[in-house]
């Protein structure tokens, strides 16, 4: 993956879980420093077989696996254009664990 295809600033939002007595509650704020990454939007095609036909932006962000990205799991979000994105999974690609790929999708 090339540096000029890594266009998309992103955020990543850790779980705060939040406790007083009356009610339970989880928040997500902002943890490391905003990473670049490739922005691919999934069709709608892939949509429908993966059984996601809601009404939601889903999409697919490449990064280099190093820093906070090399730490994020599903319970974690993330930031794009001021939408908070639900992670779906996050794989390996490329050689040698050098990439992550984090599928994620956006309630609209």
């Amino acid at each position: 993956m090339r540096i000029a295809e890594r266009s998309a600033k992103v955020q990543f939002l850790a779980p705060h879980k939040e406790d007083d007595g009356y009610r339970r509650a989880t928040t997500f704020e902002p943890v490391g420093r905003v990473i670049w990454c490739k922005h691919i939007p999934v069709s709608d095609g892939e949509k429908w077989r993966n059984g996601q036909v809601t009404a939601s932006q889903m999409s697919r962000f490449q990064c280099l696996a190093w820093g906070i990205a090399s730490k994020v799991t599903p319970q974690h979000r993330l930031r794009f254009r001021g939408k908070d994105y639900e992670i779906l999974g996050v794989k390996d690609i490329g050689d040698g664990r050098r990439y992550l790929e984090i599928t994620a999708v956006a309630k609209v």
